[in-house]
């Protein structure tokens, strides 16, 4: 399983995200274009292919270090802070991946009156290849 499946499953497994907005609506790498509110995005922005980590035997495995961009977008600010609270409590809390929350910041687009939450994780995550 790829890691942007194992990253839309953990987001749309978890119900406190779920609550707040539909699973169908949780995106990795493309969203459509003028996505209605509320949304999650979530994006690659860096992988850093470490070491095997199998010491020579067959089938190769690597530690990898995702850098992963996930922005979530609401009408309102209150709700907006709530499911990036959501957001970043579930993916701290997964186990197979271990993601770590290095950013986060607010954005503002006024055209469509979309309030944003931008959260920037490091994610260890273990390839086969």
């Amino acid at each position: 399983m790829s890691f942007e499946s194992q990253t839309l499953g953990v987001l749309t497994g978890a119900t406190e995200i779920t609550d707040l907005v539909p699973a169908a609506d949780i995106y990795f790498g493309t969203a459509p274009f003028n996505a209605d509110a509320p949304f999650i995005y979530c994006q690659k922005t860096f992988t850093d292919s470490g070491p095997t980590t199998d010491n020579g035997n067959a089938g190769t495995h690597r530690l990898d270090n995702i850098e992963m961009q996930v922005t979530v977008y609401q009408t309102t600010y209150a709700v907006t802070n709530a499911l990036a609270q959501a957001v970043r409590t579930t993916l701290e809390g997964e186990r197979t991946i271990r993601y770590i929350l290095k950013d986060q910041f607010s954005s503002f687009d006024d055209l469509p009156d979309l309030h944003g939450q931008i959260l920037l994780f490091s994610a260890w995550y273990q390839s086969q290849t």
